[in-house]
């Protein structure tokens, strides 16, 4: 097994951008998969550096993002920093249905609490040691947390995670009511035909009107679209064996 590690030190955004360019210009000669592991100051909003500076969660996600796209989403990044955790709200932020929206990492582990000066070390030493070995994160994530000694939650997410959970709250909330109530299905066809109507100066056709219902109440119409922003998210378009690492997304209806 062929492996490289480095210890980095940075004090502003324009040091963190140059060390990124330097691991995706690594990538590309490489060819390997990077693994990033921050240690430094965190809260709620994002990570302080030695010299004050602070940098937000949304920033660290843009860069993380950058790397990703090169390693074919399989960025790892743990944190031993307070309120690591927290960049889920990032992770969560880059799930948009309107938008093209990419995973920024394959997977972010961090404490969701202010830690103590060290205390993670010897769980991340198990960490690495059980990851370097098993390459099954899931098993080093069990190690991190049997050397935890103080409470509060570390945390995993995978963007397989963070994606079905948005999927999931966005079906339920937008797409399920349109077929259990088919007064709201109703309401959603008024409103395009006003549009219609505000726009082009004329009704639209009881033929149109029906057709538009029909097209509304498919439900292959949401399955697809969920399924391009997949394709997307998941970074498929570019690394087309991505679509067997994340499947597809399935819509139950009762």
């Amino acid at each position: 097994m062929n492996i490289h590690s480095e210890y980095i030190s940075f004090n502003s955004a324009h040091e963190l951008s140059q060390i990124i360019d330097n691991i995706i210009l690594s990538i590309s000669i490489d060819k390997f998969y990077p693994h990033i592991h921050l240690e430094c100051h965190g809260s709620v909003d994002g990570i302080k550096l030695k010299n004050n500076i602070r940098l937000s969660w949304e920033y660290l996600s843009e860069c993380f993002l950058k790397v990703n796209a090169k390693c074919g989403n399989n960025l790892v990044v743990t944190m031993a920093a307070c309120y690591g955790a927290y960049f889920n709200i990032a992770f969560l932020n880059k799930i948009d249905v309107q938008k093209e929206c990419r995973a920024p990492v394959f997977a972010i582990i961090g404490p969701d609490y202010q830690t103590n000066y060290g205390e993670l070390q010897a769980g991340y030493n198990e960490f690495f040691n059980t990851f370097l070995i098993s390459r099954n994160l899931k098993q080093a994530f069990i190690a991190l947390k049997n050397e935890q000694t103080q409470k509060g939650k570390l945390i995993i997410k995978t963007c397989d995670d963070i994606f079905r959970s948005v999927i999931s709250s966005y079906i339920d909330i937008i797409v399920n009511p349109k077929f259990t109530n088919k007064e709201n299905l109703k309401e959603e066809v008024d409103k395009i035909e006003k549009m219609f109507f505000y726009e082009y100066q004329r009704k639209v056709t009881y033929k149109q009107r029906s057709k538009l219902f029909d097209k509304l109440s498919d439900k292959n119409e949401y399955l697809e679209m969920i399924n391009d922003i997949r394709i997307k998210y998941f970074w498929i378009d570019k690394f087309p064996e991505n679509d067997k690492r994340f499947s597809k997304v399935e819509l139950n209806y009762s």
